[in-house]
């Protein structure tokens, strides 16, 4: 009978668990500024980017994040980031990083001054690994996203 109870009870934890989790579609990230940039090298910088996260679903922690930023399909900066913890809730998280130019970054900037760079003719690919505290895990990998909406789907949030 105790056996039976215990296996009854354990249903209703698995029903409600999900029953009451949100999709992971229904993250979104509502806003992002540069809170920071410092010089670390000729080809890198650190950075302090504010992230406000409306998370519904459950607390999970971000880490291995790293990708590509191209500039008309070439190569032009590296960047990685430390770990974060997202709560379950929307609140603002400050993610610290790390870009690598593939030039240096005063060619880099001489790029930017001269040639007059544009959000639109930026792509980004980027990998994470997420998991949750119940253990659960994925690796996360979004390639080819445009600079220009992920910027404007941000600012519509």
């Amino acid at each position: 009978m105790k056996k039976r109870r215990d296996i009854f009870f354990l249903l209703i934890c698995i029903v409600a668990l999900f029953v009451g989790c949100g999709k992971v579609e229904d993250i979104k990230v509502t806003s992002f500024s540069l809170k920071s940039i410092t010089p670390t090298s000729l080809r890198s910088v650190r950075t302090k980017i504010a992230l406000e996260i409306d998370n519904p679903v459950m607390q999970f922690t971000l880490s291995d994040i790293n990708g590509i930023l191209y500039h008309n399909g070439e190569e032009f900066a590296y960047f990685t980031a430390e770990p974060l913890v997202i709560a379950r809730k929307k609140d603002t998280y400050i993610l610290n990083g790390e870009i690598k130019f593939a030039g240096s970054i005063f060619s880099g900037v001489m790029t930017a001054v001269l040639g007059n760079l544009k959000a639109k003719d930026f792509t980004v690919d980027i990998y994470a690994k997420a998991k949750s505290k119940l253990g659960f895990h994925k690796a996360l990998k979004y390639e080819g996203l445009k600079l220009d909406e992920l910027i404007e789907n941000a600012k519509n949030d």
